[in-house]
């Protein structure tokens, strides 16, 4: 921990007492760009194996527009991984069983649903600042109201008018 408050990169750092103890709480900034949040459920999950939620995890490091769909091909995702092709497909089809990752088209609120029903999605509660579920309901509602888009240089951000 000294190492990260040395760092500089939380926003504070708050000192409280529990049980007689003194300990440090950290507060993170909120993410902006090319950055990724795995939430502390990674090491309570014990339905995945260590090389599933490092799967996973590499998956969700390589999506794009901070979205939870996997559009590229298994082909690219396979040389992106670096792992043996056998072992790539193996952990694939086991984290489809256990219904981490499913065909768009078996989710119909997604957004690219229609357009790649045969892409896939990561369906993991704990990826991310906001988790998957959250992702859908927000791209549920943009769908749904028309939009005028603003995109500043220093961060994306889209503003729908009624």
């Amino acid at each position: 921990m000294p190492r990260l408050e040395k760092s500089g990169f939380c926003d504070r750092i708050e000192l409280f007492i529990q049980e007689g103890l003194k300990r440090k709480r950290y507060f993170l900034p909120h993410p902006q760009t090319n950055f990724r949040i795995i939430q502390k459920e990674v090491l309570e999950n014990t339905d995945l194996t260590s090389e599933e939620k490092g799967f996973i995890i590499a998956l969700y490091c390589n999506t794009v527009n901070n979205s939870f769909n996997l559009t590229m091909s298994w082909k690219f995702w396979e040389e992106k991984i670096k792992v043996k092709k056998s072992t790539f497909y193996k952990i694939r089809k086991s984290l489809i069983n256990k219904g981490y990752l499913k065909k768009l088209e078996d989710v119909p609120e997604n957004p690219e649903s229609e357009d790649y029903p045969r892409d896939y999605m990561l369906c993991v509660s704990w990826l991310g600042h906001i988790n998957y579920e959250n992702w859908l309901e927000m791209a549920a509602i943009s769908e749904d109201v028309p939009k005028s888009m603003y995109v500043y240089k220093d961060k994306q951000q889209y503003y729908y008018c009624l």
